[in-house]
């Protein structure tokens, strides 16, 4: 499999500028910001992780953020989880 530029740039696009900071505290405004500087490095370490088949450990890492869906703060069960990853793992 081939990575593509222009699949990655694509897809830079198409990010939310608002999405909560991953575990990286690398936000997609910045990636979206420096798109073109970042594009030949990530090109080429998407492409190593497609020769190896593996992601990196700190991509795996999660900030798991409760969120209150309606009702009493106080009560547990009115919460749901979110799972905070990398905004380039995302982006892979």
């Amino acid at each position: 499999m081939t990575v593509a530029p222009d699949r990655i740039l694509k897809f830079i696009r198409k990010c939310s500028s608002s999405t909560a900071l991953g575990p990286d505290g690398i936000p997609n405004s910045f990636i979206k910001q420096f798109r073109f500087q970042l594009l030949n490095p990530l090109v080429a370490v998407f492409s190593h992780l497609v020769d190896i088949g593996e992601l990196p450990n700190v991509w795996k890492t999660t900030n798991i953020t409760p969120v209150l869906k309606k009702g009493l703060a106080s009560d547990v069960s009115n919460y749901r989880s979110i799972s905070l990853t990398s905004n380039f793992c995302k982006l892979f």
